[in-house]
């Protein structure tokens, strides 16, 4: 049957809509209609396909799903059902702007908010969807079906962790995953980032790590935005309003006589030329007194008398006119004349004729949980976008650490308590959500809770209780992961997070390694190796940092980023799961990183991960001239040969100048008898040097390794 767009009858009148709950047996039909983003009569296997749901506006917040519940329910071609929430969704225009800084990100609403579903079909053949709506108190309804098919296409699926060597990632396609990439954390210009992407995945790089809870210094879905000041240095704080403590806006912005305060949203709020625009809000002060309101290049009306009867808010309405070019809102300065105290709030920003809120960030009665920021997850959805043009897999961190654990309260740490149930369903909402507007997309690798909480706070009730509710909502199950400041061991076992995550910082502190990214990256991933034999393990952070773990003076030093480069091929080697994901990325950008990630890109590509089992072979020894690296197989070996001497603190800080290595000779064991290839690689241009005939005798394969400064690889395929 082709696919069209079905304009559905509303069956039941308005009022109907509020009426008694019927059986939850006969859900009732559904005043709205499920239109397909754009009309399409097919969609490639895992890739996406787009709904708006229009629906009459939700009464109460539209991100709590026990106010108002909004899923569409799938029926694949085998009959499966498959229940997929909806998410609240704001349309932006985004426009490339002259660089300023990190303000680079125009990005103006465009109509009005609506729910939308996102959708990646696994089954090929003709699928059928309804929306599902239910609001608090009221009835299930339904709308009617729409049909799409799913066709064949190239997309590999998701990644998984390897049933054969679950130290590994693997597709739904079958092909071996190891990440090779670094953090791009912090996202406030997402055309730079883009750029980033594009840069890496060019490079041969295929993984990075991206914050979704960066507080107001970045992008954060939800968290304590405020145009009055930022978590570093708050400026002006919300008070409570004397008399207003219990109705629906306690809180407002206090200015003392005389004072002058500024609204600065933590984003620059686009605005268009020429269009007329009105400021407006209300005020509490005493009368006689009066509030100014200017910009930069503008003052904005009269000064606005106080209501003239003491305790009574006033309202104030400003229109004006952005000027012709005019692409960023100036900064908007208030200022308070006579006596005693005022007291603002509701200070908005609207077109003239209507729409989107564009001073959002100034409202104080703003929720800090529970409502979700729609310009950065419009920004997401370009990552994830860029990440899927890139064939870059990420690592998104959702919740917003100090939010929900720190600052005193604790709320996690005390299962069991109306606190801890509270923090408990915020946190699965913003999980539902991020399933809903991000979990179609491929190349969203893993779901990481927290970035680095404290490794001893008592996490094991929060981080089983999510993965339960992620089991039950992520038809996609996309990979559970948390971080901590510190080795967690009860982190790595605890059965519902699915890799072990650390974050390893070379410092020069006299009980690490710190000199020899060899044995620094060796050491760190051998205690959740040995712990999790059944888990990948990451170092999702990982670098040079001085002492306080900041950046460190010696990576200007290592212009080759040599410490990256080399603990990158020691990783392939180890049994972990991807290169550490070096975190000073804006320097490393500027020192072009990216080329040390092509070789090691082209070397890994046929590695098979995931799909035998590789012991690892490690020979170490002190006081030798040379160490040995491989990951063997019955029918295969990879292995890493490196001069000891070739440290990125012996090269880049003691600029000592290697000897080419003769002579050299390496015993590799495990390897079934017979005779074998054996590629020797370039590691630096990352291509085969010379390739030779080898036979396996007495159970041992001996070779001779080619002259090489520095190191070298080797791949012996039978």
């Amino acid at each position: 049957m082709p696919l069209r767009l079905r304009h559905l009858i509303a069956m039941l009148a308005a009022a109907a809509l509020v009426g008694p709950a019927p059986a939850a047996s006969t859900p009732q039909p559904l005043q709205t209609q499920l239109v397909l983003l754009p009309a399409a009569e097919a969609v490639g296997r895992y890739q996406r396909i787009e709904f708006r749901i229009d629906a009459p506006a939700p009464v109460g917040n539209p991100y709590d799903p026990e106010q108002i519940d909004v899923s569409v329910e799938f029926t694949a071609p085998s009959g499966q059902r498959l229940l997929l929430p909806a998410f609240w969704y704001q349309d932006y225009e985004r426009r490339p702007t002259p660089q300023r800084g990190d303000l680079n990100n125009w990005l103006y609403p465009v109509g009005p908010e609506h729910w939308r579903v996102r959708f990646a079909p696994a089954e090929v053949g003709r699928y059928s969807a309804r929306a599902v709506m239910r609001a608090a108190g009221g009835p299930q309804q339904h709308s009617a079906p729409v049909s799409f098919k799913c066709t064949p296409s190239d997309s590999e699926g998701y990644l998984r962790i390897s049933q054969t060597d679950p130290r590994y990632l693997q597709l739904d396609s079958g092909r071996g995953f190891f990440g090779i990439g670094h953090n791009l954390a912090f996202v406030k210009d997402v055309g730079r980032t883009e750029d980033m992407f594009a840069r890496l995945g060019k490079a041969g790089g295929n993984f990075t790590r991206i914050w979704a809870c960066s507080s107001d210094w970045a992008m954060c879905i939800e968290g304590p935005k405020s145009a009055w000041g930022r978590s570093w240095g708050q400026r002006t704080s919300p008070v409570a309003v004397p008399g207003a403590e219990n109705t629906a806006a306690p809180l407002a912005i206090r200015i003392e006589t005389g004072a002058r305060i500024t609204a600065q949203p933590s984003h620059p709020v686009a605005v268009k030329g020429d269009v007329r625009y009105v400021l407006s809000g209300e005020f509490l002060a005493p009368p006689g007194s009066s509030l100014s309101l200017s910009m930069r290049t503008r003052t904005l009306g009269s000064p606005i008398p106080a209501h003239a009867i003491a305790g009574q808010w006033t309202s104030f309405r400003i229109p004006w006119t952005s000027a012709a070019n005019q692409m960023w809102l100036e900064p908007i300065s208030l200022s308070f004349s006579g006596p005693g105290t005022l007291y603002l709030r509701s200070l908005s920003l609207r077109e003239e004729a209507g729409g989107a809120d564009l001073l959002w960030e100034a409202d104080p009665n703003r929720p800090r949980w529970g409502v979700y920021n729609q310009i950065d997850s419009f920004m997401l959805d370009k990552i994830v976008e860029a990440g899927e043009r890139e064939g870059i897999y990420m690592m998104v961190v959702v919740l917003m650490r100090d939010l929900y654990w720190g600052r005193g309260r604790g709320i996690a740490n005390k299962p069991g308590t109306p606190a801890y149930d509270e923090a408990t369903a915020y946190a699965r909402n913003l999980l539902r959500y991020a399933v809903a507007r991000w979990g179609y997309s491929t190349h969203l690798a893993m779901w990481e809770y927290f970035n680095e909480i404290d490794p001893g706070a008592p996490t094991n009730q929060f981080y089983d209780d999510l993965g339960r509710y992620l089991e039950q909502i992520d038809i996609y199950r996309h990979i559970r992961a948390t971080s901590t400041w510190g080795p967690s061991p009860k982190d790595w076992v605890q059965p519902r997070l699915d890799v072990s995550n650390l974050h390893p910082y070379m410092r020069n502190v006299d009980s690490e390694p710190w000199r020899d990214e060899t044995l620094f990256v060796l050491s760190r991933g051998r205690q959740a190796l040995a712990s999790t034999p059944t888990k990948p393990v990451l170092m999702s952070e990982f670098g040079l940092a001085d002492r306080q773990f900041r950046l460190s003076p010696y990576i200007a030093q290592d212009k080759q980023n040599l410490h990256i480069r080399n603990a990158a091929w020691v990783s392939v080697f180890s049994g972990l799961a991807a290169t550490p994901m070096s975190w000073w990325w804006d320097e490393l950008h500027q020192q072009d990183v990216y080329r040390q990630y092509t070789p090691l890109a082209a070397f890994v590509a046929d590695i098979p991960f995931g799909t035998i089992r590789f012991p690892t072979l490690a020979q170490v020894v002190p006081d030798q001239p040379h160490r040995v690296l491989g990951l063997v197989g019955p029918q295969q070996a990879y292995l890493w040969i490196a001069d000891t001497r070739a440290t990125w603190y012996n090269q880049a800080i003691e600029k000592m100048e290697l000897e080419p290595m003769r002579g050299t000779s390496v015993q590799v064991p495990g390897l079934a008898p017979g005779a074998y290839r054996v590629q020797w690689w370039d590691t630096q241009a990352g291509k085969v040097m010379t390739t030779e005939q080898a036979t396996v005798r007495d159970g041992v394969l001996r070779l001779t390794v080619p002259t090489f400064t520095g190191d070298i690889a080797c791949k012996v395929l039978r």
